[in-house]
């Protein structure tokens, strides 16, 4: 399970919550990417008390303090993507900074979708395809026509919003790593349709999620990359135009 993490102190404790809940250590290994905190998460790792959180869990972090504006969330969840792929993992699975997983079901919900495309938890929807840019923008599907589904329920879907991404092994093998074309916005979109062109087929499901927004933003600089929106919905047009 990879995680990339900013500015999230309060919430660790929370999220660790959650995996101690829902999964045992001979089932997941847990991977931090921290992206750039200014608000002392990465001293949670430094003095051990993650460890302390998760006894018995196998956890790695790792560092990334380049200029917020040149490194994004999928530049670093290729990261995990390729740490899981190189080191045998089954699946990598990415939930957002603030999301908290309470499923113990999850790890047997997604064995009917190996040698699928994505798999997604967080929403569960009818009529919302996230085209628009939606499902990077917001943290749950605003409008008509949506549905939560219930706990290992699913459907074939174009699109997932971004949270958490699940990738089986064979789908990272096929479909490859995200464009990092994408500076914040719509990356998880292409990815969906790239598995899509490729004859893989999409699902969302359905999971226990707890979602909260907390945490600091790390700077003004960091807000800076909504300039960014724009120039993705531009590159996403252009690679899908219908």
């Amino acid at each position: 399970m990879c995680y990339v993490i900013w500015n999230k102190h309060d919430m660790m404790l929370w999220i660790c919550s959650g995996i101690k809940k829902s999964f045992t250590p001979d089932q997941v290994d847990l991977y931090f990417l921290l992206d750039n905190p200014i608000d002392g998460t990465d001293i949670l790792f430094e003095d051990g008390t993650i460890q302390e959180l998760l006894p018995d869990f196998n956890i790695k972090w790792t560092y990334h303090y380049a200029n917020p504006l040149e490194q994004f969330k999928f530049h670093l969840q290729n990261i995990g993507m390729k740490y899981g792929l190189e080191n045998g993992y089954e699946w990598v699975i990415c939930p957002q900074d603030d999301q908290k997983i309470e499923d113990p079901f999850l790890l047997q919900n997604l064995k009917r979708f190996i040698r699928e495309g994505l798999v997604g938890g967080r929403d569960g929807f009818d009529k919302l395809n996230y085209k628009d840019g939606s499902g990077s923008l917001f943290s749950h599907p605003i409008g008509e026509g949506y549905t939560w589904l219930k706990n290992g329920d699913f459907k074939s879907v174009t699109y997932l919003n971004d949270g958490p991404l699940c990738y089986h092994k064979s789908t990272i093998e096929k479909v490859g790593y995200h464009d990092l074309g994408f500076k914040v916005f719509l990356s998880e979109l292409d990815y969906c349709r790239r598995c899509e062109a490729l004859g893989l087929k999409n699902h969302v499901l359905g999971m226990s999620i707890v979602h909260e927004k907390f945490g600091t933003l790390r700077s003004n600089v960091y807000l800076q990359k909504h300039n960014y929106s724009e120039q993705d919905s531009n590159y996403f047009r252009s690679k899908w135009p219908d």
